[in-house]
């Protein structure tokens, strides 16, 4: 079911931890097979109206997003099923995009997830939640990785199409969302006057979110300097 031929029984016999089971979501845990490490991820261990409703149809949505996207360097590779109810994934030594924040963020890590979102769109595929940054990795070289397609949405040309201009601004914003919490003096203008657009439209939801107004002051204060190291 994968390119490698790998059975659940040897992947959980390379396993190092014990993943926490949790009712609602897939467990996420990494083994080493003939000395090569694997990421698994596995929705087994959950409850089994999860497993076999949802899960399923995440699995399924996350899988092909992987396939659509594969070639890309800034998604790692999917080797296809371990089994009916896992995928088999690249192993990427990287950071969290807070944790590399916290450390040694390079302004050159949001133009590439500008790159890579803009890359992710043309090939059809929207993240739908790149909201939550621990979705962004930065590699060991300083480049920006995608995980977590299990809520991606998958518009192919045709009658879904009329659906990207619409919710392709999710992604959109939490790039330049992202952009103003590392590294605001180095937004391109364009998506400054875009995002200004984007929260003037947003005052009109019937869901009033506080952080709108922090934002919106923000931008306000944001000032074309030279790009730095991301403050620490």
């Amino acid at each position: 079911m994968n390119e490698i031929g790998m059975t659940r029984d040897a992947a959980l016999a390379g396993r190092s931890e014990t993943p926490v089971a949790r009712a609602f979501r897939p467990a996420v845990w990494s083994t080493v097979v003939d000395g090569r490490r694997y990421v698994v991820k596995d929705y087994a261990a959950a409850s089994w109206i999860y497993r076999w409703t949802l899960g399923r149809f995440e699995l399924v949505r996350e899988q092909r997003a992987y396939e659509r996207l594969a070639g890309l360097s800034f998604v790692p590779h999917c080797y296809g099923r371990l089994d009916q109810h896992a995928l088999l994934l690249e192993h990427v030594e990287a950071r969290t995009l807070p944790a590399a924040a916290a450390i040694d963020l390079q302004p050159k890590a949001m133009e590439q997830l500008y790159a890579a979102v803009a890359a992710m769109h043309e090939r059809g595929i929207l993240h739908n939640d790149l909201r939550h940054r621990t979705n962004i990795l930065v590699d060991t070289a300083g480049d920006v990785r995608l995980i977590d397609f299990a809520g991606s949405i998958d518009v192919r040309p045709g009658w879904r199409q009329w659906l990207f201009g619409w919710v392709a601004f999710i992604d959109r914003s939490a790039v330049v969302k992202c952009w103003l919490r590392y590294f605001p003096e180095c937004v391109p203008p364009a998506e400054l006057d875009w995002y200004r657009r984007y929260l003037r439209l947003r005052t009109f939801w019937p869901v009033r979110n506080p952080a709108l107004r922090r934002q919106a002051e923000q931008l306000r204060q944001v000032r074309q300097m030279p790009c730095g190291p991301a403050p620490r």
